[in-house]
């Protein structure tokens, strides 16, 4: 699964972000989660600048040869400065 995440508001850089994903089949059974981590490099360093673009992310199942049918989100971790 490949997504974007675009910050809406007008806040500070995001510093730490967690996306989990949990992916079913068609009958409702899970057949794999994945999770995707950004961590800003350099926290505090300069002026605010956000990607006006969001940040890219890609959740992978396992195992990935399992037909999906859907996926749930869910964002645990979002930290801004």
């Amino acid at each position: 699964m490949r997504g974007t995440l675009a910050i809406t508001a007008d806040i500070s850089d995001v510093l730490a972000l967690e996306v989990h994903a949990a992916f079913y089949d068609a009958t409702g059974h899970v057949v794999g989660a994945g999770a995707f981590r950004h961590a800003d490099a350099e926290p505090g360093g300069g002026a605010h600048a956000p990607n006006p673009e969001g940040i890219p992310f890609t959740v992978t199942a396992s195992p990935a040869d399992a037909p999906i049918s859907a996926a749930v989100l869910s964002i645990p971790v979002l930290v801004n400065e």
